[in-house]
């Protein structure tokens, strides 16, 4: 396979491997992934129904914050206004 080249000690056992990520990114992000899922195969499992409770509480507990904020608090993003033409935004050039 191209990029991918074995290195073998001296009975020609594959000890080793360099892998060309420019040519094989995927394939080395899914063998981190293994890597990763096995060194976490040991730690604490928390149940799916767990982890969708306490995000909806958290979610539920912001949206209640965000009710009673003062206005000032409140997170906003700037809207141009109607005067603005779509031209106004393009970038002219230099």
């Amino acid at each position: 396979m191209s990029g991918i080249q074995f290195v073998t000690d001296e009975k020609g056992r594959k000890v080793a491997v360099l892998i060309d990520l420019k040519k094989h990114h995927e394939l080395w992000e899914d063998i981190e992934d293994v890597l990763v899922s096995r060194s976490r195969r040991h730690e604490k499992r928390i149940p799916l129904e767990k982890v969708k409770a306490a995000l909806s509480r958290a979610a539920n507990s912001h949206v209640s914050s965000l009710r009673s904020a003062p206005i000032s608090a409140l997170p906003c993003t700037a809207v141009p206004s109607a005067e603005m033409s779509s031209e106004s935004h393009r970038r002219q050039p230099a």
